[in-house]
């Protein structure tokens, strides 16, 4: 075997283990949403049949109502498993227009 190879293999590791650590990445700081004030405050259950439970109101959706996830991304209504915490908004014919999934943080802020 060449004597080079351990000497190179050896400058590599003293390498690595000497380099700096890397710098801890600041924390995120997320955007508030942008929610209308005339938005409710609700535990909402997932949709069904057109329909969605929200405390105790079964409320239809209106076409083109729109969910969003905690992460403001739109999300299907078949792909909510699991009750949440929401704000929400009706339109003009009592149905559910718009959707928003609270984050823990938003919920604690929810009255």
């Amino acid at each position: 075997m060449n004597p080079l190879i351990p000497m190179l293999i050896q400058g590599a590791i003293n390498a690595v283990m000497e380099a700096p650590a890397e710098p801890e990445a600041p924390p995120i700081q997320a955007l508030q949403r942008a929610m209308p004030q005339e938005t409710k405050v609700g535990e909402m259950r997932p949709p069904y049949g057109g329909y969605v439970q929200i405390d105790s109101q079964i409320l239809r959706l209106s076409p083109g109502a729109q969910i969003r996830g905690p992460e403001n991304r739109i999300v299907m209504p078949m792909t909510i498993h699991v009750a949440a915490k929401v704000r929400y908004l009706l339109d003009p014919s009592g149905d559910v227009f718009r959707v928003w999934i609270l984050t823990p943080a938003e919920a604690a802020l929810a009255n």
